[in-house]
């Protein structure tokens, strides 16, 4: 017995860890093709920790599209996605190398567009 609390402790100890990676995403409004500098005024979020993205939204987004490119340009994922309120959606966005990529956002009405990066 005192050996499996040994075992769970260890697995949580690491499981916890890999939680502590999710680094917020700063979403900005496009307008025009230009960038508006300003966070957006939405209730969506995302964050990621270098394998997925997460959103977050009080309100229900269907049909939000996500796209995330390279430096590049180079689109590497496009997804169509519907975002149920208060509940967080995580996509995949699998093994990227290190480097800085783009997240276009698009429900239809309003562009947003932010950079992260993995490391």
């Amino acid at each position: 017995m005192k050996h499996l609390s040994l075992v769970i402790l260890y697995l949580l100890f690491f499981h916890v860890n890999g939680w502590a990676d999710n680094v917020p995403i700063n979403l900005c409004k496009q307008i025009n093709g230009g960038i508006n500098d300003r966070s957006m005024s939405i209730e969506l979020t995302a964050s990621h920790d270098n394998n997925n993205i997460y959103f977050y939204s009080d309100i229900p987004l269907s049909s939000l599209q996500i796209i995330v490119k390279n430096e590049n340009e180079e689109i590497l994922l496009s997804e169509i996605i519907t975002i149920f309120p208060e509940l967080q959606t995580p996509i995949f966005i699998g093994n990227l190398e290190s480097g800085t990529y783009i997240l276009e956002l698009n429900d239809g009405k309003h562009k947003y567009q932010g950079y992260f990066e993995v490391k």
